[in-house]
């Protein structure tokens, strides 16, 4: 293990944690952050609809239990943590960009030419995902093992290949899942390759177990349907706008066009090329039928279309070794100039990021003048109440990305859609008669709103109202 690898990975780390803005406190994060804190004090969101549900991820993942064990151990804050962890994810991935490079195109500046576009975060079409995320995310995590998972496959370092994949599996199950279906494939392809004349038979068998399941599989229940795909479009391949196709296309046509004219020289790449390709189409192919044409909760749940991140990663290298290799005529340094201005702007500039100082604020002011049982009613489109005020909350919109793992969740938060999706233009008597309903005992709301109700604090932007005494 050279040391100049391990410090170039280390500056471009620091760079990427500096550049990338944090999502801790909104996007997923503000989703799983609840049922980690509730691992270590069980005292918290006890009248919350969100904790009280079940959440699937707490069966199949082991991510909650190592980062709530991890606190318990190091009293380290979460926030802390959560920076270090996606200090840690960001090294793990350019580390793997690296070496992956090294290995197959004998060629540093290949990886750290990938490790710099992976910094524009570029959109993996309408998936919902990202080449680089913004937090260490259970997907994010497994990803980066993925990488490390390839680079000793390579390296035909079996048992470590086979431990990481472990781990990945028991972070984020589906995208271990992506992983063994890659391997799959390829050693498929590579038996067809033998044994050419059962590849007739097996497209027709495969055909007929689809059309079989296709007639035999029950649909998803309309309702439950209309709920997951206003919430969570993204998941449906019909649902995209004219933009993700394009994102999606323009990332990949690197990686197709290098299939047909071999750019890369390499075979070793060319053979992973075609069979992550394959894997993704096969998966694509698999959503179109039981997804849009008849669409069955357990694939919606996979959401297939994120494996296109793996093409997408392997463009990239197809990218930075044209770049590197074939404009030689032009300066590095003008080359990695001009993409950092990118970057800067993708990060810096582009995002119109509201500041979120009030929103904070009033969490923080919440967290220590209430008591842990008191229930509130917040803006419904603002997200991550819970993260900073540790109470809990009647509902918002970011809850609904969870209406992919059950019914009853789905039509409840759907229910607190319609009931709480505006409140704040409301009346006092329309307040109160919510309040008979969903039994909160403060109110939040902006500055805008007025009422008759107590109001305890305000700031800036937002008021909290106190309606009843019940929690005190």
């Amino acid at each position: 293990m050279k040391v100049y690898p391990i410090i170039l990975c280390f500056l471009l780390s620091l760079f990427a944690t500096l550049i990338i803005p944090r999502q801790y406190d909104s996007e997923d994060m503000v989703l799983h952050l609840p049922f980690i804190k509730v691992i270590n004090d069980n005292s918290l969101y006890k009248n919350d609809y969100l904790i009280s549900s079940s959440n699937p991820q707490n069966n199949i993942t082991i991510y909650y239990q190592v980062i709530a064990k991890i606190v318990s151990i190091t009293k380290l804050t979460y926030d802390d943590l959560f920076s270090i962890l996606r200090y840690v994810y960001y090294f793990l991935c350019f580390y793997f960009f690296i070496k992956i490079s090294q290995l197959l195109f004998n060629s540093l500046d290949v990886g750290f030419f990938i490790g710099l576009l992976s910094l524009l975060r570029i959109p993996v079409g309408g998936t919902a995902i990202q080449i680089l995320e913004t937090e260490a995310l259970p997907r994010a995590l497994s990803v980066s093992f993925g990488l490390w998972i390839l680079y000793s496959f390579f390296h035909k370092k079996y048992f470590v290949a086979i431990l990481i994949f472990i781990i990945s599996f028991l972070i984020h199950p589906t995208s271990a899942f992506f992983f063994i279906s890659i391997l799959f494939v390829y050693q498929l392809c590579k038996y067809l390759h033998k044994f050419k004349k059962i590849k007739v038979p097996l497209i027709m068998l495969s055909t007929l177990i689809l059309a079989i399941l296709l007639i035999v599989v029950s649909p998803i229940r309309q309702d439950w349907l209309n709920i997951i795909s206003l919430r969570n479009s993204y998941a449906f391949l019909n649902l995209w706008n004219i933009n993700n196709f394009i994102y999606l296309v323009m990332l990949n046509i690197p990686l197709f066009v290098s299939l047909l004219i071999n750019a890369t020289k390499n075979q070793k790449f060319q053979i992973l090329s075609k069979t992550v390709i394959l894997t993704a189409l096969i998966f694509t192919g698999i959503h179109v039928i039981f997804v849009v044409i008849k669409p069955v909760s357990l694939i919606i749940n996979l959401q297939l279309l994120r494996i296109w991140i793996f093409p997408s990663i392997l463009s990239l290298f197809v990218v930075s070794y044209i770049v590197i290799n074939k404009f030689n005529k032009f300066p590095k340094i003008l080359i990695m100039s001009i993409l950092l201005v990118f970057i800067i702007w993708r990060n810096l500039v582009l995002p119109s990021v509201k500041s979120k100082t009030s929103w904070i604020d009033i969490q923080q002011w919440v967290g220590g003048n209430s008591q842990q049982n008191c229930v509130f009613l917040v803006p419904f489109y603002n997200s991550g109440f819970r993260v900073y005020s540790n109470r809990s909350i009647i509902g918002e919109y970011k809850d609904g990305a969870l209406s992919f793992y059950s019914k009853e969740f789905a039509l409840d938060w759907n229910n607190r859609l319609h009931d709480l999706g505006y409140w704040e233009i409301n009346t006092n008597d329309e307040i109160i008669k919510l309040q008979s309903k969903y039994k909160f005992d403060y109110l939040v709301s902006g500055t805008f709103v007025s009422n008759k109700f107590t109001r305890v604090y305000k700031n800036n932007e937002y008021k909290v109202y106190q309606i009843t005494k019940d929690c005190n």
